[in-house]
């Protein structure tokens, strides 16, 4: 969507049979716009221009076109047309974007195009290319540009490739990614892909850019959505010996393992240390374990994930509406759903541990609040009911759900944990779009207070005393019988305590009275130098489409709060009301302990 007083540049690569002018014009709404002129030649040469529109299109129906036209007889050829800001690179990260990312205290970026290709593909050649391959139609960003995401975000790359790439293509990545090139001894017929890099700007390895890589082969390669690039049940045609299709993935990973190791470039970059391979197994069967142990002997099974959303069509649930009951199952998610799963999931490394020796860490490749779709599960989804949908999960309750959810998974084993997914707009982004003011919705802004202010070791927590409730069992949710309404967390870094206290007991009235619970926390500190308070406020129904936005205060509260040790969330001192921790929310105490 173009944005009005912002500059755009359109420029292309033309040539033709005799010097011409070629037109961009925009159509629809801007069609009284004057036309750009791009003036060509008989040779190829690449022509640009500037334009700038002067209002917004914000309408949800598309509502205009670009076109360049050419006209008059002869030959034109034309390549690599393309429309940008002009104060950002082609296919490169925005300031707003960087910084956005860099603020947010994120360790990766697991890249999704590259996995999503279906039946296009790309070779290695041109997934490496600036620029990438096209799939659909539609230009997709190749692998040096994805890098250099990751590097101007301050964060590790989390590769996705499909699982299609010959073992000289193999070869030639770990050289892309790890082998030096000097340009005084090396050459492009020496080191084909190492010479790449290099000409794209790149002269030191990708590999020394950066303290750690994921790799994980394809997306969900159960899912039948993902097609071809998914593993299905063999039989090994020598012994007869029949495979899961988990057995099956294991077995290409280990492959593809041994291939990228039997590179030179690999133990000289020490990839041993940086590579972490990613197995993605299904939340809801032991995909993911079998190939864990099939991939594990080779190396190649360093981090076991799952999808962790709260509902939406993943957890083969219906759409939720800002009623009491939509509220409800949000926030009970992470005790139905979140808890057994984690478990099982750490009984599957344990288990790999068991028949290998080695226990991969555990983590989810996607999680967040969850969307239903149109069409998926036999759900039918009328856009009254996505608009719905969209202001319970951009909303408050979603982001006390979330954070509720990372820090259980974390609390149970989990080492790394993927928000799906960054950028503007609707269903699983991060950020209202900018023209309804670009804010972060309140589940990337509490997991950007866990990624700051929650660092450190988990501290255990010992429950004595909550309020409870019976949880039925339906979907994929088990029954929980006496489900604690209020949880707590803490985590310790050096001096630094984080509390964070969480309610997902339900308002029932607009002032929150009837949810509202005094919570008494007894600390392994006595006093504090400092404290901050990061919450939730506004209610519980503001939400970014309808207003007003949901709020995320930050407040520094007097240290002689924390009196003998103990941590009284109500009453004004503690930034609570008088009755103690409202409904649906989150109250984060960051405790500067006095230093001994």
């Amino acid at each position: 969507m173009l944005r009005p007083g912002v500059e755009y540049t359109v420029s292309a690569r033309l040539r033709g049979e005799r010097a011409g002018r070629a037109q961009f014009r925009l159509l629809g709404p801007y069609r009284d716009l004057p036309p750009v002129a791009l003036d060509y030649g008989t040779e190829w040469r690449e022509v640009t221009a500037t334009f700038t529109v002067p209002e917004a299109l914000t309408a949800a129906a598309p509502v205009g076109q670009m076109e360049l036209m050419l006209q008059g007889p002869g030959r034109v050829d034309l390549d690599d047309l393309r429309v940008r800001r002009s104060d950002t690179p082609f296919l490169a990260l925005d300031a707003t974007d960087r910084t956005r990312l860099r603020e947010s205290g994120v360790s990766a970026l697991r890249m999704h195009g590259m996995s999503r290709t279906g039946t296009d593909t790309y070779d290695l050649g041109s997934l490496l290319r600036t620029g990438g391959f096209r799939h659909k139609g539609a230009q997709m960003a190749g692998m040096p540009d994805f890098l250099g995401w990751s590097r101007d975000a301050g964060a590790d790359p989390w590769l996705q490739i499909e699982p299609h790439l010959t073992a000289a293509e193999w070869l030639g990545l770990v050289e892309y990614l790890a082998a030096p090139f000097d340009p005084a001894s090396d050459s492009a017929g020496t080191k084909p892909w190492a010479a790449l890099r290099a000409a794209q700007g790149q002269t030191e390895p990708w590999s020394d850019r950066f303290g750690r890589i994921y790799l994980e082969l394809g997306n969900e390669t159960w899912n039948r959505l993902f097609a071809p690039w998914i593993f299905p049940q063999m039989t090994d045609a020598a012994t007869g010996e029949t495979y899961g299709a988990g057995d099956v993935y294991g077995l290409y990973q280990a492959h593809v393992a041994q291939i990228l190791k039997s590179s030179p470039w690999w133990q000289a970059a020490g990839l041993d240390d940086k590579v972490e391979f990613v197995i993605g197994g299904w939340a809801i069967n032991d995909y993911g374990t079998r190939a864990a142990i099939r991939a594990a002997p080779a190396g190649a099974a360093d981090l076991l994930s799952i999808a962790a959303y709260n509902g939406g069509w993943d957890e083969a649930e219906g759409p939720v509406r800002p009623d009491r009951a939509s509220y409800e199952n949000l926030l009970n998610q992470v005790l139905q759903t979140t808890q057994p799963r984690t478990e099982a999931l750490a009984a599957g490394a344990a288990d790999v541990e068991a028949r290998s020796g080695h226990r991969p860490e555990i983590g989810t490749y996607e999680a967040g609040p969850g969307y239903a779709m149109d069409g998926l599960n036999n759900t039918r989804l009328t856009p009254e009911q996505q608009k719905l949908q969209e202001q319970v999960m951009k909303g408050r309750a979603a982001g006390v759900a979330t954070l509720d959810t990372f820090l259980m998974q974390r609390q149970l084993g989990m080492t790394v944990q993927n928000f799906f997914t960054f950028g503007e707009g609707e269903y699983w982004r991060s950020h209202a779009q900018w023209y309804r003011g670009g804010a972060p919705y309140p589940s990337w802004s509490l997991l950007s207070v866990l990624n700051h202010d929650g660092g450190g070791e988990m501290l255990e927590v010992a429950t004595r005393d909550v309020p409870r409730q019976n949880l039925r069992k339906f979907e994929r949710r088990q029954a929980v019988r006496r489900a604690p309404r209020i949880a707590v967390y803490a985590t310790r870094q050096g001096n630094r305590l984080t509390v964070f206290a969480i309610s997902r007991l339900v308002p029932e009235t607009a002032d929150d009275s009837d949810a509202c619970t005094p919570v008494q926390v007894d600390l392994p500190v006595s006093q504090a130098a400092s404290v901050r308070l990061i919450r939730t406020a506004g209610a519980l129904g503001d939400n970014p489409l309808t207003g007003p936005a949901p709020v995320i205060e930050d407040v520094a509260l007097d240290p002689a709060l924390i009196r003998d040790g103990r941590l009284m969330i109500g009453g004004a001192d503690s930034g609570a009301p008088d009755c103690g921790l409202p409904g649906a929310s989150a109250y984060i105490y960051v405790i500067e302990e006095v230093a001994p």
